[in-house]
């Protein structure tokens, strides 16, 4: 398993390159698109000395729109819940494995979760928006961690439920989930949409994972709580 930082070295030097080839074919393109930002920040520049700094304006922009705060609470909730879910699963096939086997564990898991993710993206996720909307296509994966977050604490963590628990995010969250969550997006202007997105999943998704990590530390560490009832407090935020 530790030689598996090589493997790790090669694929970032394939993205070097990859990132090397593309900026020398699209680099005219790029250039233009620079200039062309430039020419706008210039007409802007006598109204811009007047706003506050872009961050605190962005945040202005999403909160002062009731969609966008319904989808950044929908993101924030979810990446806190999963948080709790992921450190669970990772905790108990810990015990139940150590080393190389459990290397092996999570390269099975990682796999067969990535293909049912595939299968679902491909086959189901259209039919589901089309045929049912929006609305059940966002309620099926929080129903599926919450059924898979009970019987995690009904089994006492137990590895196939927790198994269970961890396999319905992955196969749900990276491909209905975020189809869906994109189809949200098509409401909000697109002259605001770019920097909405831009806000939540770069800014607000750390922050909601910092926010689970100190949750964390604050139960197990400080309070005592057994990681197997970690998936009470998942259930909590699913339901929300």
């Amino acid at each position: 398993t530790a030689n598996l930082i090589f493997a790790q070295v090669g694929l970032i030097g394939v993205c070097l390159i990859a990132v090397s080839v593309v900026s020398h074919s699209e680099r005219s393109r790029l250039v233009e698109a620079a200039s062309s930002r430039r020419s706008q920040q210039q007409r802007r520049k006598v109204s811009a000395q007047a706003e506050p700094p872009r961050m605190f304006a962005d945040f202005r922009l999403v909160f002062r729109s009731k969609h966008l705060q319904v989808v950044a609470a929908i993101t924030a909730i979810t990446f806190i819940s999963v948080q709790f879910i992921d450190f669970s699963f990772k905790d108990v096939a810990s015990r139940h494995y150590q080393g190389d086997e459990l290397s092996k564990f999570f390269a099975y898991f990682f796999a067969a979760s990535g293909v049912v993710a595939a299968l679902v993206q491909f086959l189901a996720t259209r039919r589901i928006l089309e045929r049912f909307g929006v609305i059940v296509a966002l309620v099926i994966l929080p129903i599926s961690l919450l059924g898979g977050s009970l019987l995690g604490a009904l089994t006492f963590g137990a590895l196939w439920a927790s198994t269970i628990a961890k396999g319905t995010e992955n196969s749900l969250r990276y491909s209905l989930y975020d189809a869906t969550m994109q189809v949200l997006y098509t409401a909000v202007p697109g002259d605001i949409r770019g920097r909405a997105k831009a806000l939540i999943d770069g800014n607000l998704k750390p922050l909601a994972s910092g926010l689970a990590g100190g949750l964390l530390l604050l139960l197990v560490r400080q309070f005592g709580m057994p990681v197997n009832q970690l998936y009470w407090v998942a259930m909590g935020f699913i339901a929300i």
